[in-house]
């Protein structure tokens, strides 16, 4: 039986209008994360200062202390009952920020906890107290871009990093009610007299963030590149938006069992021009002639100005801009694309623009299927963690209450399997354009992985089944093939023994039982070494370490096919989809930063992820041949 397929981790972006949107009520973990929200917002926020002082004759100790203490109470008399400040001379997190720079904080997954970290590097240069800072915001998994500013005045250290700090506090948001482009967000701190200083005001800006249920359970932020909310309307506790996208339908609001609800932070805008780099999205070369029309209040507006990059693919615009600015990119009088870019600073922003049309739908395709492929990941994961449910049941309460549940599964699983697939021909359609070969070989990997999952969910209605008209040999034997296709081999060997035990007349499950016992027998030192780092070592591995350890990993996966060792091959599968998911994430966030140091990031990335999908499908392209 096929049990495996090659999900693939697509990197890419789309252009696409928002088009109206269907409001469908919350479900499962989501309608609990919903009607917890009163309660959330009336909270107040958690912000911890991480202010880390370099090592200097003028930066002393004392120095050091007075800054904390002076920016910890200057926030705290400004904020008031809004927010409870605390500050920490140090965080695990920060060490990284000195070891590999600020970009170490987009490298990261987070889980969603509510509290507010700003991270703080003081320092002495040329004769400047120097000030970096960056925040993460708990309740969205959200990071501010970073922030840079200088003094010579010793005494005004303190107040120069107060002033950073606050520019990115960011009030938060939960969507609520979404009307085609009108968005309500509900405000963390109702109640709680929000200071002029951080009060949500018409025309700011807000990022959005999709909040999922990540594998271990535990709510996970994951940005959405290119969305912005932009505060039309404030009321006490709400305030009203519009949505502006490049993306089509950004806001999800059809049924998905892993996707919690949206959350939105208030970014630190400015007025300033806007400096555009446009350059192509596949050869990362400049886009001269790239037209540039330019919108202050969204792209029907009347009034707009009109550039055209130079030949290094920038447009500077003549006037200034408030907050957000609305782009309308075109190549050889063809609009390409719709973006909205939020205003941090004066700087320059780079942008990728597909050069054709062809590049436009594949662009397209790349940005939905790597969201479909996300689904994907998410339930199979989900489903292991669901089999562990089952047999901790079997283990706790018997096997009756195991079925009932595995019946209950079994049942969910069959409408979300019904939802990806009707997902996967929203994915065809919107690639339609992109080149034929191309579009039928991503819906066949998405036809072969439905396929997989559909054969993964039968196990659960089967066991449930068979439950039902029970012997003990069938009873042991149901928990052995749960096991089995788990691939946990030591609890499979260990049922379907005792099934054996209780009736030997099974010639079959003999034969299944000789096939695990081979393949988990430790044939050599290399195959006890191979096992070891993919069981305990490979996981673990994060960053540059993991492009290195590639080659690694390649050799011990030589090693499991020599040894037939499937079960630790199923674990490398896993496990390297848990890599590609993280990758994914890391682009999803570093897409909405800008400047070429970051889309360097994000080609680096994508390299990595494409070394990762082509060793898992030869994973599972093996795996598929020799498990049985």
């Amino acid at each position: 039986m096929k049990r495996f397929w090659p999900v693939v981790l697509v990197l890419g972006v789309a252009s696409l209008p928002v088009t109206g949107l269907c409001q469908q009520p919350p479900s499962g973990p989501a309608s609990a994360f919903a009607s917890a929200v009163q309660e959330w917002s009336k909270s107040p926020y958690r912000l911890t200062l991480v202010i880390h002082v370099d090592t200097h004759p003028l930066l002393t100790p004392v120095f050091a202390a007075r800054v904390r203490d002076e920016v910890r109470d200057a926030l705290q008399r400004d904020l008031g009952d809004l927010c409870k400040v605390e500050a920490e001379p140090d965080h695990p997190l920060m060490q990284d920020i000195l070891q590999r720079g600020w970009s170490t904080l987009d490298n990261r997954k987070y889980n969603i906890d509510d509290t507010k970290v700003h991270f703080v590097r003081v320092g002495y240069e040329e004769g400047q107290y120097t000030v970096q800072a960056r925040q993460v915001d708990g309740s969205t998994a959200l990071i501010s871009p970073l922030r840079k500013a200088h003094t010579p005045d010793r005494q005004w250290v303190a107040r120069l990093v107060a002033l950073t700090v606050a520019q990115d506090f960011g009030m938060v948001g939960q969507v609520g009610r979404v009307d085609i482009r009108t968005v309500q967000l509900l405000l963390k701190g109702t109640g709680l007299n929000d200071p002029e200083s951080v009060a949500v005001r018409t025309g700011e800006v807000f990022a959005l963030s999709e909040i999922r249920l990540g594998p271990e359970g535990k709510p996970q932020g994951i940005p959405v590149p290119d969305a912005y909310l932009v505060v039309s309307d404030v009321r006490q506790g709400e305030c009203t938006t519009r949505l502006f996208s490049r993306y089509r339908d950004p806001i999800k609001t059809k049924p998905d069992r892993q996707l919690l609800g949206y959350r939105a932070l208030k970014l630190g805008t400015t007025r300033a021009p806007l400096q555009l780099r446009v350059v192509d999205a596949v050869t990362r070369e400049p886009l001269a002639g790239c037209g540039v029309k330019v919108f202050p209040s969204g792209f029907e507006a009347l009034q707009s100005e009109e550039l055209t990059t130079d030949a290094r693919g920038r447009v500077r615009t003549k006037d200034t801009y408030k907050n957000v600015v609305f782009v309308r990119l075109s190549i050889a009088g063809v609009d390409r694309a719709e973006v909205p870019f939020p205003l941090l600073s004066d700087g320059v922003i780079e942008y990728p623009l597909s050069g054709s049309q062809e590049a436009d739908a594949l662009a397209r395709l790349e940005y939905r299927n790597r969201q479909w492929n996300r689904q994907v990941r998410e339930f199979d994961l989900n489903m292991d963690n669901e089999a562990a449910q089952v047999r901790e049941i079997i283990a706790k309460s018997g096997e009756q209450a195991a079925a009932a549940k595995a019946k209950e599964i079994a049942a969910r699983h069959q409408i979300d399997i019904e939802q990806l697939a009707r997902e996967l021909e929203e994915v065809r359609d919107a690639g339609r354009g992109a080149p034929q070969q191309i579009l039928d070989a991503a819906m066949a990997r998405g036809q072969k992985a439905l396929a997989a999952l559909r054969a993964k969910s039968k196990a659960f209605a089967e066991f449930a089944e068979e439950v039902e008209n029970p012997t003990p040999a069938k009873v042991a034997l149901k928990r052995a093939r749960l096991a089995d296709r788990a691939f946990d081999a030591p609890a499979a060997i260990a049922a379907y023994e005792e099934s054996l035990k209780l009736d030997d007349n099974q010639p079959e499950v003999k034969e299944r039982l000789e096939k695990i016992r081979r393949a988990w027998q430790i044939k050599n030192p290399q195959h006890a070494q191979a096992r070891r780092f993919i069981f305990e070592e490979w996981g673990k591995v994060e960053g540059e370490a993991l492009e290195k350890g590639l080659e690694t990993v390649r050799n011990h996966f030589k090693t499991l096919v020599g040894a037939d060792d499937f079960f630790t091959g199923y674990r490398l599968f896993k496990t390297n989809q848990e890599h590609l998911q993280r990758l994914a994430a890391l682009r999803d966030q570093l897409g909405t930063s800008n400047g070429e140091d970051v889309q360097e990031q994000i080609d680096a990335i994508a390299r990595l992820a494409e070394e990762l999908i082509k060793l898992n499908e030869e994973v599972a392209a093996w795996i598929d041949r020799v498990s049985g």
